[in-house]
């Protein structure tokens, strides 16, 4: 099975960045527990411009990895799969 993986975008003014650091910090950990691989990048261009990144072997991982990630947006995230190139 392809393994699957979400996405979430932010923008944190400067003056939270840095409870905003801790917060990735807070997700990375987390999602390493729930066997998840998680990534987070900054805009080189635009600061405070983040992505966030949770991958996961199958969607049902995911998503309950998801559904108890701290400080988890309300919106519930589209789940892309990985194809074949």
């Amino acid at each position: 099975m392809p393994r699957v993986l979400t996405l979430q975008h932010a923008d944190v003014p400067a003056e939270k960045r840095g409870t905003f650091l801790a917060r990735l910090r807070a997700r990375h950990a987390f999602f390493s527990h729930e066997s998840c691989r998680y990534w987070a990048f900054e805009d080189t261009a635009r600061p405070g411009a983040f992505l966030e990144f949770v991958e996961a072997a199958d969607p049902s991982r995911l998503r309950a990895a998801l559904a108890g990630a701290p400080e988890q947006g309300s919106e519930s995230a589209p789940v892309y799969a990985e194809v074949e190139c």
